[in-house]
């Protein structure tokens, strides 16, 4: 069935615990296009027949090691380098946990963390060949998520709603159109540079 680009949001991107494959129930993690039915695919548009759709669990996921629709946990202990925090991706819903040891009464304003985004450059950009696309991870472990040039200011500033210390944050230049190449070797070599170890696979190949 064909859909005119009005009624379709193609790009968008999923790093898993959204949604599931319909057909076989499977987490998904890629790229998804949406209808305006509401209706979500895979692939960052339209590719014609074969269209694998995508839903969200029919059933709620309990594992810890599991993420809930629409929102990210990280660890949940006061005095230690990772504190507690759940946020809803379209809302805030902050549940902070606390480590009483040796304490009475602990005090603890909770704090955002990065909210994944998919950048694509403007016409001006188009025109130009190059914009700038922001990445944030996680100092303790090789988790990685393109976030917003609002978000990256936030965190390099410092602002004390966000949780700057638990992540490291940079830009870099991206070329637009047949400079896959060129890209690839930046993020290479941003990777050696900072030690951001797995950045290069974070692209899955998509330097285009």
């Amino acid at each position: 069935m064909y859909y005119p680009k009005s009624q379709i949001k193609p790009n968008l991107y999923t790093n898993g615990g959204e949604y599931v494959i319909k057909s076989s129930g499977k987490d998904y993690v890629g790229f998804y296009y949406k209808l305006s039915n509401g209706e979500l695919y895979v692939g960052k548009q339209p590719q014609g027949r074969g269209s694998i759709q995508l839903i969200i669990p029919p059933n709620p996921i309990n594992s810890t090691e599991d993420y809930q629709e629409n929102k990210v946990r990280v660890a949940l202990f006061v005095d230690d380098p990772d504190p507690a925090i759940e946020e809803e991706l379209n809302g805030i819903d902050i549940l902070t946990y606390t480590n009483l040891v040796g304490k009475n009464s602990v005090n603890i304003e909770a704090r955002l963390v990065p909210s994944p985004y998919y950048s694509s450059p403007t016409q001006k950009e188009k025109i130009v060949g190059e914009y700038r696309r922001y990445f944030a991870r996680k100092t303790n472990q090789l988790i990685y998520i393109e976030i917003s040039k609002e978000t990256y200011t936030k965190f390099k500033s410092n602002d004390p709603k966000v949780a700057s210390d638990l992540y490291e944050c940079l830009y870099l230049p991206w070329n637009i159109g047949g400079a896959g190449e060129v890209n690839r070797k930046i993020v290479a070599q941003v990777e050696k540079n900072t030690k951001w170890y797995g950045f290069t696979s974070y692209f899955r190949g998509n330097f285009g």
